[in-house]
């Protein structure tokens, strides 16, 4: 799959009242930077952003970076993303180049895979990591990274240490838990509903023996 490239030009203007020229322009202010490249000010458009990001996380972009009638091309990915919450608008992204021979670390999204044998039987599916991070060459980077939990019965845990990366390593506690399948919880709440209703029917009885006891004195 070719990388998907994004358009950019330097950024001369800075400040607040700056930043919020170029959003109702529909640019965003960016920054690209990286082990060997100082901190470059950009301008990228916003809807061609937003567009690359929907591809998933961590894809590698050419970057084409226009400086008057020169350019320089990098390949980049998207560090962080700054939106505002009311508006659901990207504010600021940050863009770090990736040097192809060498590599960098990723936070990679955990997809849990299959049906648990316990959630099958009335169990719940709690995934505790959503996340890890990675370390691999920028071409090995994966999208997310599958687990298959369709083994797991009621008490049963996975941890980082139960699955495998083909290229590259993970950089997080292997004793750490990604998924456990708990005993349902229906039963108690079926004896707090109980609880309750045997609760109210003993208010109920009260309050009827007080009704009968003023009736009696008044005869």
């Amino acid at each position: 799959m070719p990388r998907p490239k994004l358009l950019a030009k330097l950024r001369t203007q800075f400040g607040k009242e700056a930043s919020r020229k170029l959003r109702r322009k529909g640019l965003v202010p960016a920054i690209c930077y990286g082990p060997r490249t100082d901190p470059v000010p950009l301008t990228l458009d916003t809807k061609e952003l937003m567009k690359t990001i929907h591809l998933g996380e961590n894809v590698l972009i050419d970057l084409m970076i226009q400086n008057g009638k020169k350019a320089a091309q990098k390949v980049v990915v998207v560090r962080d993303l700054q939106l505002d919450p009311l508006k659901d608008q990207c504010i600021h992204a940050d863009l770090f180049e990736v040097v192809m021979d060498e590599e960098i670390s990723v936070e990679v999204p955990i997809v849990l895979v299959g049906k648990p044998e316990g959630v099958k039987m009335g169990g719940v599916m709690e995934q505790i990591t959503r996340e890890i991070t990675v370390e691999c060459l920028p071409a090995d980077i994966p999208q997310n990274i599958e687990v298959d939990v369709s083994h797991l019965d009621i008490g049963d845990t996975i941890h980082i240490g139960d699955i495998g990366l083909e290229k590259g390593k993970i950089l997080v506690d292997s004793a750490t838990t990604l998924a456990t399948v708990v005993p349902p919880t229906v039963e108690k709440v079926v004896v707090e509903e109980e609880a309750e209703e045997e609760v109210a029917e003993a208010e109920e009885v009260e309050e009827v023996a007080e009704e009968a006891g003023v009736e009696g004195e008044k005869e």
